[in-house]
């Protein structure tokens, strides 16, 4: 079996044995674990949940781009083009989510409380991410 270590930046999880892209059979299979919102020190991004996204996704970005690939690429080869746009517009509304007005409530009353509504949200992401797992799971 062909093993190549990738390591596009030098993270804080070097010094622990953690790699985070392994090609297997390189240009074929890709394994990626651990890709968190973090800067190369370790140090957690500031701001929140999507700037932490954002920083996970340029690590994976960057993982792929030392395999010789890129998102457009698996996306298209695994026919989720709709599915991950679907996906990307939900997550970029549960995101934008900002309260005018924060009640608690009853789950059965007359309105919603903030947390139902970005539960909602989320669990729509979450359903797509799951289906897209499916996919490339096969």
């Amino acid at each position: 079996m062909d093993r190549h270590d990738i390591l596009p930046e030098r993270p804080v999880e070097r010094s622990r044995g953690f790699m985070p892209g392994v090609s297997v059979n390189p240009s074929r299979i890709l394994f990626t674990a651990g890709l968190t919102g973090r800067h190369p020190d370790g140090s957690l991004v500031s701001g929140g949940m999507a700037p932490q996204m954002h920083r996970a996704f340029e690590r994976l970005q960057a993982v792929l781009a030392r395999a010789g690939a890129k998102f457009e690429d698996v996306i298209k080869q695994r026919n989720l083009t709709s599915l991950w746009q679907t996906m990307d517009a939900q997550f970029v509304s549960a995101l934008r989510i900002q309260p005018w007005l924060i009640a608690n409530s009853r789950e059965d009353g007359m309105f919603a409380t903030h947390l139902t509504t970005m539960g909602f949200y989320v669990l729509r992401v979450r359903s797509n991410m799951v289906e897209i797992s499916n996919v490339l799971s096969q």
